[in-house]
């Protein structure tokens, strides 16, 4: 081979070692003051903000047990595709962020992922937009920080993508105060027309929103095999407990809007409650949608119908039509399966 050659391999062997090398594993603590450089030691971890400053794709940042009063998981940048960056908690330990605004957030960032984390008593749960591919799994989020003034806990969207959230428990978020129960909990879409498309939601445990435990509004998403209720459990000033309904498809956006083509497949719905927002009108599943599948899901202990079908001038959108909704079994004898009731009122 011609010296020329040997030399170019040589230096593209450097170049491929230099850049597989520059991923490495990283330590953090509650109290951890050292440098980045320091913290690929076990013994001498950094502080939560340095990781952030600092990873790169393909970085591993291992949360050491204990709790980030204040702390936010915020990387400066994205990973790349089969070079996430990981923030995981150490050897199963026990990692909390508490009193924190947005304690995990993930403003135009990509390939993240985020595994093991307790997040409680903060004004947000999770907050991510305009990026996508990011995975969060077997995390715990739950008690909202009172006093209570943002509409959404854990919102996935405008413009996210590609996410799968899974394994998790999220938990108590919302209020009812002054006759209103406020607060949707998992919000996956936006109101606006920058669309959230194929997002996987799948085998967690969704329970006690104020107004919502899910809205999803967007496209191309699943929701499957979770367990999802809402049974009363948000005290008013008089001491009486409210829940409210369970799920909410909408399609917002302009012309035919972007709520389509869903899959709502292995999940149960159970342990609803009358909404003080429709008490006329309870239903598990409040279905604002077209071109969607409803497949597989069990409801029981429902307050009103399983899954109310209707367009009304409250969320205006395009008729709710196309939908197919097969193989679903109903435990409460009481209320339909299925009520249509569309109409622009």
């Amino acid at each position: 081979m011609h010296p020329n050659k040997y030399s170019a391999l040589l230096l593209l062997f450097i170049l491929l070692l230099g850049k597989t090398t520059l991923a490495k594993d990283h330590y953090v603590s509650p109290d951890g003051t050292a440098s980045w450089n320091e913290s690929t030691d076990i013994d001498s971890p950094c502080g939560l903000a340095t990781a952030n400053d600092n990873v790169v794709a393909g970085d591993i940042v291992y949360m050491l047990g204990g709790t980030y009063k204040g702390g936010q998981i915020r990387p400066g940048r994205s990973g790349a595709a089969g070079n996430p960056i990981t923030y995981r908690r150490y050897n199963g330990q026990t990692v909390t962020i508490s009193e924190s605004n947005d304690p995990i957030l993930l403003p135009g960032i990509s390939h993240i992922v985020v595994h093991g984390i307790n997040v409680r008593n903060c004004d947000y749960f999770l907050t991510m937009h305009d990026g996508g591919h990011n995975t969060i799994e077997f995390c715990t989020f739950m008690d909202m920080r009172s006093p209570y003034d943002r509409a959404k806990g854990f919102q996935v969207g405008p413009g996210a993508s590609y996410n799968w959230i899974h394994n998790c428990i999220i938990s108590g978020y919302g209020e009812y105060s002054g006759g209103q129960d406020r607060g949707d909990m998992l919000y996956i879409g936006s109101h606006n027309d920058e669309a959230s498309h194929h997002n996987l939601v799948e085998n967690n445990h969704l329970y006690w929103g104020g107004h919502n435990v899910v809205v999803m509004d967007g496209h191309h998403t699943i929701l499957r095999n979770n367990y999802l209720h809402n049974e009363p459990w948000a005290p008013d000033e008089n001491g009486e407990y409210h829940g409210n309904r369970i799920f909410a498809f909408r399609n917002s956006g302009s012309g035919e809007g972007h709520g389509y083509r869903n899959l709502i497949e292995g999940n149960r719905f159970c342990f609803s409650a009358t909404g003080n927002d429709a008490a006329d009108n309870t239903k598990a599943i409040q279905h604002l949608n077209r071109d969607c599948i409803y497949h597989g899901n069990m409801f029981y202990h429902i307050e009103g119908a399983g899954i109310h079908i209707v367009t009304n001038s409250i969320h205006p959108g395009p008729d709710s039509d196309n939908n197919y909704i097969y193989h679903n079994n109903s435990f409460t004898p009481d209320y339909l399966l299925l009520e249509l009731a569309c109409s622009r009122d």
